[in-house]
């Protein structure tokens, strides 16, 4: 079953991703490893998967901080890095920055209509070309590549449901669709879309994404052709990314470069009496607070006891 997923970055992103330490995200492994062996029906399960994934650049106007728009582009670079691009292609719309007059919500009475609450003039930040593109390109391939048997949809954007509808009239593929919410969230799998697919998952859970991660470092032997240089995932995506500095500073006592730091976060640490076991590799444990805290002990015990060797 040859198999293509469309994915809607801005909802994936939103739905699952946001305050997360699983940014730094392999779309295939998570696809064609996780998500569609767990979801698709037996008769459906895939045999041959690529995906299309539809993002935008931040604009340095509206980035969050000031390594955000090196960081996606880290990440960009990354996925084109490790997959040639019939396996992963990137699509990107543009984001839109304007001005505009918009109706504010009256806070002791927030069920006004909006016609009897004032105008304000607000920045309004927008993705665009997302959903149109996701329509054109799952539309145009399932029209000129007959060799292909399912398409499944990463989205829960209603938007593209009259696109389902016309592809589930065509009647020669088949149709998947994951919906990007975690499994704690009250946000429910639209029917505009449901009613058009032939199977659904309706989220994606936190061990899918934990399963699903880039190698740290994307070296220049990794499809050399598409790389300047050597990708190494920000630190502030880890999902202790203060415990992490203190971590990285505690060594810097001792280790003077970045790549002597991640050695040793990324080697295996003894037993040893008085501190915290660690079960696994320090670089592993930087998701959670409890385990990056114990690195962060292993950390300032290994710095102390240098110190001392060097007396």
């Amino acid at each position: 079953m040859k198999t293509r997923v469309y994915v809607d970055g801005y909802n994936l992103y939103y739905g699952c991703l946001k305050n997360t330490p699983y940014k730094w995200l392999d779309l295939v492994k998570l696809f064609e490893a996780q998500l569609l062996p767990q979801s698709a029906p037996q008769a459906l399960l895939p045999t041959e998967v690529s995906v299309k994934y539809f993002t935008a650049d931040i604009k340095e106007q509206a980035a969050f901080d000031d390594t955000s728009l090196a960081d996606q582009n880290a990440y960009h670079r990354a996925l084109e890095a490790s997959y040639p691009n019939e396996k992963l292609e990137i699509v990107k719309g543009y984001f839109s920055i304007a001005d505009e007059y918009a109706f504010e919500i009256d806070p002791e009475v927030p069920d006004k209509y909006p016609k009897d609450c004032r105008k304000i003039q607000v920045w309004k930040l927008e993705e665009k070309q997302t959903d149109v593109n996701i329509a054109i390109h799952a539309l145009y391939d399932v029209l000129s590549d007959q060799t292909l048997e399912q398409i499944v949809f990463v989205t829960n954007d209603t938007d593209l449901a009259p696109v389902l509808k016309m592809i589930a009239e065509i009647k020669r593929v088949k149709i998947g669709l994951i919906v990007p919410i975690k499994e704690k969230n009250l946000r429910r799998a639209s029917t505009m879309l449901t009613d058009n697919a032939h199977w659904v998952r309706t989220a994606i859970d936190q061990e899918a994404l934990k399963s699903s991660s880039l190698p740290r470092v994307i070296s220049s032997s990794v499809r050399q052709t598409k790389l300047r240089k050597t990708i190494i995932k920000p630190n502030s995506w880890f999902g202790e990314t203060r415990t992490l500095e203190q971590i990285l500073d505690t060594l810097g006592e001792v280790l003077k470069s970045p790549s002597e730091k991640w050695q040793w976060l990324e080697a295996p640490k003894p037993e040893v009496k008085g501190l915290p076991v660690l079960k696994s590799l320090p670089c592993e444990l930087l998701d959670d607070e409890n385990t990056a805290l114990d690195v962060l002990v292993h950390a300032k015990c290994y710095a102390d006891y240098i110190k001392k060797k060097s007396k």
